[in-house]
């Protein structure tokens, strides 16, 4: 996830669509969506996002980011 991070965004840019992260520790899954992937994915690219969005609820997702770092994860 890390390594593509540019050609994720640069391909999903204005497109609607569902997305994974799976752990590559764990195997956890993780599904989501979005209206603009291109903007959902870089809010999972942005640790400050993240931290903000979970000092105010709980969403699994950012905290195993968090955690485990985004080089542990498949998109």
């Amino acid at each position: 996830m890390d390594r593509e991070k540019f050609n994720i965004l640069k391909e999903n840019k204005g497109k609607t669509g569902i997305y994974m992260f799976q752990n590559i520790i764990n195997r956890q899954r993780y599904i989501g969506s979005g209206q603009d992937l291109c903007t959902r994915l870089l809010f999972y690219y942005s640790n400050s996002s993240m931290e903000a969005v979970l000092k105010r609820s709980k969403i699994h997702i950012c905290s195993a980011l968090l955690k485990d770092g985004r080089s542990n994860f498949s998109l």
